[in-house]
């Protein structure tokens, strides 16, 4: 996406002058995102909707650095953000022995991609149990509309053929042990999904806390790497001082 983008009019004010993204604005955009996060919701869903024209409407009504966005342009921004700082991440990842030192963007659209794979992760697991507990419904269904026939037509052949009222109470008491049967499996079943649920609840507490110790890793680096380039610029201008007063 190109940096110029134009704003409709009605959307931001009557204003309708270019608007350019800076890096102060860029900053201020992602900070709003990991406040926000749309992208936890479902693609094309009104909950991720209704997330971007919050945002949208957030970043207006900033005073400094101003800005002038709309709904689709605050997607699109993120599109282009994201696309590229992934590029960026995959060639790095190729390259051997470069150190890069990472800006304040390049470590909020790192968490910003981070947060959001974990959302995607999330949502197409619980678009995979939703589809199992369907599919079990539908089976404990089958399972009980054939057991009904099977009672109904045994119900039939006995008043026809006149049989007893003891093999009527078998029948019956076949039937009242299947639907106890099922009962139990619906609860086996609901247990094991709530302890499924819970494990990758932990699962993705400790990566949380896993990235946060490393996030605090590395700034703690980048204060040592800062502090020993001071101590090193002292030196020199020490050892300078000497030469020149000789």
């Amino acid at each position: 996406m190109n940096a110029m983008e134009k704003v409709q009019p009605g959307t931001a004010g009557k204003n309708t002058t270019n608007f350019v993204w800076t890096k102060d604005h860029d900053i201020l955009f992602c900070r709003e995102l990991l406040v926000t996060e749309p992208y936890v919701h479902k693609v094309r869903s009104i909950e991720r909707a209704k997330a971007w024209e919050q945002i949208a409407s957030n970043l207006n009504s900033i005073q400094a650095p101003k800005f002038r966005v709309t709904t689709r342009s605050v997607r699109d921004r993120y599109t282009h953000l994201t696309t590229r700082k992934a590029e960026q991440l995959r060639e790095e990842e190729k390259a051997s022995g470069i150190e890069v030192t990472p800006t304040e963007l390049d470590m909020l659209l790192e968490e910003i991609l981070e947060k959001e794979n974990a959302a995607k992760a999330e949502i197409e697991s619980g678009d995979t149990k939703k589809r199992k507990a369907e599919q079990d419904k539908a089976s404990a269904d089958s399972i009980r509309r054939l057991a009904m026939e099977r009672m109904s037509q045994t119900n039939t052949r006995e008043g026809d053929v006149g049989e007893t009222s003891s093999k009527k109470k078998k029948t019956r008491r076949s039937s009242h042990e299947m639907f106890e049967f099922l009962e139990k499996k619906c609860e086996r079943d609901h247990q094991m999904k709530q302890e499924e649920i819970s494990l990758r609840r932990k699962e993705q507490e400790t990566m949380t806390a896993m990235m946060k110790q490393q996030q605090q890793q590395l700034q703690y680096l980048q204060a040592m790497f800062l502090n020993q380039q001071t101590q090193q610029t002292q030196a020199m201008l020490a050892i300078l001082e000497k030469v020149v007063k000789k």
